[in-house]
């Protein structure tokens, strides 16, 4: 569900600054505040909680996988476009698989210039690939964590991976940040992000002083 939207004027709204439907209406057209063309209109109901809905209709499987939620769609695409029109898109993750220790901060678009949504590597479908078009980069895998997480099978493969989780449409804003993804407390089992075989030297990543183990990570800051 959409809680916020942008109203008629362009101004940025929250469904509850509405008394009810009517008032909202006049406040309107409304689209989506993470400019990806969606039409909204305001739902006010007994049975559920006000919201933004989608106007019409969005072909989920045009270029995802079929069956695919339309969260989990929007969030594809809300990630595809920051990566496309932002200049930089930073993370941090722990240099060691626990959480109070050193974390890795890394602008990926000095190093990445593609991101493909719905693409195999490996015979895995990634729901995101970051991928540098000369090659002196492993390929990383974004995965959306919406109905059901990363699959064991591709945490295993040694691909590096990438997992957000989102529970609502808000949640998307909120996980991708202006500047980029903090990777959770690894000791915490409800995380909302997670790097997977960023460490133990399990792949040669650019910003690495070598990529034989761990001590080629530079920590940048602590916890």
């Amino acid at each position: 569900m959409f809680i916020w939207a942008l109203n008629k004027n362009g101004k940025k709204v929250n469904i509850n600054h509405y008394h009810d439907s009517i008032e909202a209406k006049l406040d309107g057209p409304f689209r989506d505040t993470a400019d990806l063309g969606l039409s909204l209109v305001p739902v006010f109901s007994d049975q559920r909680k006000r919201h933004f809905r989608i106007h019409r209709d969005i072909n989920v499987s045009s270029g995802s996988g079929d069956g695919m939620s339309m969260e989990h769609f929007i969030a594809q695409k809300v990630f595809e476009k920051r990566f496309r029109s932002q200049e930089s898109l930073w993370v941090k993750y722990h240099k060691y698989e626990y959480s109070k220790c050193p974390t890795v901060k890394v602008d990926l678009k000095q190093h990445y210039d593609e991101c493909i949504i719905e693409q195999s590597i490996q015979g895995f479908r990634a729901d995101l690939l970051l991928r540098d078009s000369k090659g002196s980069a492993p390929d990383i895998m974004v995965e959306v964590w919406y109905t059901h997480r990363c699959e064991p099978e591709k945490i295993k493969s040694g691909l590096p991976i990438i997992e957000f989780k989102i529970r609502s449409f808000d949640d998307i804003n909120e996980i991708i940040r202006n500047w980029g993804l903090i990777e959770s407390d690894i000791s915490k089992n409800q995380y909302k992000v997670r790097f997977f075989n960023f460490r133990n030297g399990r792949n040669c990543f650019p910003w690495a002083e070598n990529g034989d183990d761990d001590s080629s990570y530079v920590p940048i800051s602590k916890r």
